[in-house]
């Protein structure tokens, strides 16, 4: 099960309640499309306040109001959840992709960006050894080994392996 902190209070209300986005549409009288924008603050939820107060069971002043981003802030706090992912790309060697969301230590964090740079290590060995007379060596003898039936190609060894 993933947690992730809702921080949108309209959506959070909804979510609270169980309502999908078509329920509250129904509810006001609009399209579900129209309903996601409001959620998505692409339309100002101004002129619905008053009936989402009433389907939340709030006045509507309470909508946005300091107990509800207390609790979102209280909630973004204390969220446990973490990822933390790289990517190297053959093609962008001097690069890396990361997803890192959530609250890490420093020394987490110390020991992830460790991990980055050694992955830029690896990652430049692995690409001079494959730009090596002697990899190119390997490579050529095993195709001439080959039986042309055999699904993989396998290296010889390096030499001192």
């Amino acid at each position: 099960m993933r947690y992730e902190v809702e921080i949108n209070p309209i959506k959070r209300r909804r979510v609270s309640l169980g309502l999908s986005q078509k329920d509250m549409a129904n509810r006001l009288g609009i399209t579900q499309s129209q309903y996601s924008r409001v959620e998505k603050s692409k339309t100002d939820p101004e002129k619905y306040i008053d009936r989402l107060a009433v389907i939340f069971g709030c006045e509507p002043e309470e909508i946005f109001g300091q107990k509800i981003m207390n609790e979102i802030q209280r909630d973004f706090r204390n969220d446990p959840s973490k990822t933390q992912a790289m990517h190297f790309e053959e093609t962008k060697l001097d690069s890396v992709y990361l997803d890192v969301r959530g609250w890490f230590s420093k020394e987490q964090f110390n020991d992830f960006v460790s991990d980055v740079q050694n992955g830029f290590v690896q990652i430049k060995s692995w690409k001079e050894e494959q730009e090596s007379d002697e990899y190119k060596q390997r490579q050529a003898e095993a195709l001439a080994n080959w039986d042309g039936i055999s699904a993989a190609v396998e290296m010889p060894p390096k030499q001192g392996d």
